[in-house]
């Protein structure tokens, strides 16, 4: 046996390397199918993290925005242009390469419906479409920062600039009339509702919603924690999430609660929210990384934990079950759930040589190991057994279970062990057994 690895438990699976474009080509099969749900009480170590930087050919290694299109493709925005990812290798458009594209950092992304791509930069907004960039010209967007960009089912887009709110409809942009005392102030984020009700987050003016032409606003005097908003976001429940300088605030049946250091997040600046198609709600912070909901707290993975940058700026969850994760500096990161999953000493087994493996019909599950003696796993916690506690050995070769439910337990040396109620009995040389080292149990159906 090579190395010490523990235990592993595989998920099912297929065990294939994952390419984004070969894996969305039939969109509506993959999304019918729904992926397999994580025990939100998992730690983060069930995930495979993967990364991608400039040496691998991203063209800038700070992420602002993420999108996914309906090819399949996956659209990086960077301080140097965008890229086109098929899960291999990257194709850059800036504005020295690509006419239609107005400036190379890429703010804002947005994937329409009908597989169009919307392009926000720092001097005013292009769109993709059938192979081909085209400006956005407009005096309203004329070197103007696009900060979000959403859009509705009915074919509308909305795009967020430090001045305001603009929509582009049939072939017109046009400033949107019903923001009230709102109209031109600084928008960070867009979110559209399953109502189709525009989310709003504000730089300075706390969060709002727009449905039907009524606006209504939800700042700290409705009990959010700042009015420095950066992402608005609704979960698959219908919760809607606020992100803010001052922590993340969940709107529920009208009530606002707050999420903050006190419950877990590891930074209480929220730049992004997002959610994986297992269910698990996200969110990115400005100098702790990355969060996940687990229950009413947050669970950090950051630095610490693998994380290239614990500045994350941007968040998508795919169809595959994946987690995109944009950083500031260190470039795109992606999480998913592992096939299998390592259990080691970390996790509480006693040794991390595990010999042998059994469940008993009560569904305990038993390991054996190479001297940590013997583990049972139950409600996902490790309980060893050793000579502490009767054990002849703490070397175990093999486990089995007669048919009135004892536990039989094979040593390396000291003979036999027979767990009955919690009590140890002893079989060796002298009870007839013509070695000591038992290598392979098995019951029969008479009980033998």
């Amino acid at each position: 046996m090579a190395g010490k690895a523990g235990i592993y438990r595989f998920r099912g699976g297929r065990l294939t390397a994952f390419g984004l474009v070969a894996g969305l080509a039939s969109c509506a099969s993959v999304c019918a199918r729904p992926a397999e749900a994580i025990d939100p009480t998992e730690a983060l170590r069930i995930y495979g993290h993967d990364v991608w930087q400039v040496e691998d050919g991203l063209p800038q290694d700070s992420v602002q925005s993420i999108a996914q299109t309906r090819d399949g493709y996956l659209w990086l925005g960077t301080e140097a242009g965008v890229a086109r990812f098929d899960g291999v290798q990257f194709t850059v458009f800036d504005d020295r390469n690509t006419r239609g594209l107005p400036g190379r950092f890429i703010s804002a992304l947005f994937a329409a419906a009908d597989g169009s791509l919307w392009i926000g930069t720092q001097k005013g907004l292009a769109h993709f479409d059938d192979h081909r960039f085209s400006r956005i010209d407009s005096p309203l967007l004329r070197d103007e920062l696009v900060t979000a960009i959403a859009g509705t089912p009915d074919g509308t887009v909305w795009i967020a600039t430090e001045h305001g709110l603009l929509r582009f409809d049939h072939g017109q942009l046009a400033r949107e009339s019903s923001l009230g005392a709102l109209a031109g102030h600084s928008i960070r984020s867009l979110h559209v509702g399953r109502d189709d009700s525009l989310w709003i987050g504000t730089a300075e003016d706390g969060a709002a919603r727009l449905l039907a032409g009524v606006l209504t606003r939800f700042t700290t005097r409705q009990g959010l924690s700042s009015d420095r908003v950066s992402n608005v976001f609704q979960d698959r429940a219908g919760d809607i999430w606020i992100g803010t300088d001052r922590g993340l605030n969940r709107l529920r049946d009208g009530k606002i609660s707050l999420f903050n250091a006190r419950r877990g997040l590891s930074s209480e600046a929220v730049l992004s929210i997002g959610e994986s198609a297992d269910g698990q709600l996200w969110a990115g912070t400005e100098g702790g990384g990355l969060n996940r909901l687990d229950g009413d707290r947050f669970q950090p993975y950051t630095t610490r934990q693998g994380l290239t940058n614990d500045i994350v700026q941007c968040l998508l969850g795919d169809a595959e079950g994946s987690l995109w994760i944009g950083t500031d500096s260190g470039g795109l990161e992606r999480l998913r759930p592992r096939n299998f999953i390592t259990y080691t000493t970390n996790e509480g087994l006693s040794d991390n040589l595990a010999t042998s493996v059994f469940e008993s019909r009560g569904g305990k599950l038993w390991i054996g190991t190479a001297g940590g003696g013997l583990n049972l796993y139950h409600d996902g916690r490790f309980t060893a057994y050793t000579r502490r506690q009767g054990l002849a050995s703490n070397l175990i070769r093999a486990l089995a279970e007669d048919g009135r439910g004892d536990l039989w337990v094979g040593t390396d040396g000291a003979g036999l062990d027979r767990v009955r109620d919690g009590h140890v009995a002893h079989f060796t040389v002298k009870d007839g057994l013509p070695n000591g080292v038992v290598f392979s149990l098995c019951s029969d159906p008479d009980g033998g």
